[in-house]
């Protein structure tokens, strides 16, 4: 259910918002050029600046749209498949965040269906998102791996780390989220942290 609902969400995004973007974007080029055609020698730059601003708030705008659609509804994942999706993901998490990802997939695993491999990008997604927020981390490793039927997914990161026996942080480390996707995957869940040390989460599954 919360997937479709993504997936509503993300089809008026592009629907509604991005349409109404673009429309904005060719109305404002052509505003631009007929504006500065009346505009003297003498204040032609300065406002030419101030479309310029404009038109940047707007681009900057449709790609932040883009962004959060691809969030909602990462429909690469039926094109490319986990492994190019993530990677993809965690290049420009790097560009955005400034903290080095290392991506190993250690052996070749059957194809995830489609419920599988949403709910893992969502796990590195969440995980990826938390560590941003409250880890000061400067370098996250997300490992997968596949032995004996069993998929596994290593998260781990250098940053300070939390105490996974206050009940206060299960919840304000994003972590429940984490669990309900587990839980669709008939999966296991170990959350490894300990201050100033680092967290590690890993989830495996039978596929």
């Amino acid at each position: 259910v919360r997937e479709e609902e993504r997936t509503g969400l993300s089809r008026e995004i592009h629907d509604e918002l991005g349409q109404i973007l673009i429309a904005m974007k060719i109305e404002l080029g052509l505003l631009k050029q007929s504006t500065l055609k009346l505009i003297d020698p003498i204040h032609y730059e300065e406002e030419k600046n101030k479309f310029i601003a404009i038109q940047e708030l707007v681009d900057n705008t449709i790609t932040s749209a883009r962004r959060i659609m691809t969030d909602l509804r990462p429909e690469v994942l039926d094109m490319l498949g986990f492994n190019d999706t993530v990677s993809q993901y965690i290049r420009k998490y790097e560009d955005r965040y400034k903290i080095k990802c290392v991506y190993v997939n250690n052996g070749t695993f059957p194809p995830l269906d489609s419920q599988q491999s949403v709910a893992l990008y969502r796990i590195v997604q969440e995980t990826l998102n938390n560590t941003a927020k409250h880890s000061c981390a400067t370098e996250i490793q997300i490992i997968t791996d596949y032995s004996n039927g069993i998929f596994s997914l290593q998260i781990v990161d250098n940053g300070i780390g939390f105490d996974t026996t206050d009940p206060r942080k299960s919840d304000s480390y994003g972590l429940m989220g984490m669990k309900e996707r587990v839980v669709l995957l008939n999966g296991h869940l170990d959350i490894l942290s300990s201050a100033g040390k680092g967290t590690k989460i890993k989830v495996s599954f039978q596929v």
